[in-house]
């Protein structure tokens, strides 16, 4: 996962992403969007996913090496 340049890499596209579960819990809160909080897990599911794989442990984004 070598790129020689930002316009080839090919971002995580959200079909491409791991099997993420999203529980709601009751709240007393002022009610919020419910559709963001299922995707900033994607990036630390992906990273300990190509960790699994390779065994590197990658600390930043975007996921270029």
């Amino acid at each position: 996962m070598v790129q020689g340049n930002f316009d080839t890499y090919q971002p995580v596209r959200i079909t491409e992403a791991p099997e993420i579960e999203a529980y709601y819990v009751s709240s007393s809160e002022s009610p919020t969007g419910a559709g963001e909080p299922p995707v900033p897990p994607l990036a630390p599911a992906l990273c300990n996913a190509i960790y699994a794989a390779t065994k590197k442990r990658l600390r930043a984004l975007p996921i270029i090496s």
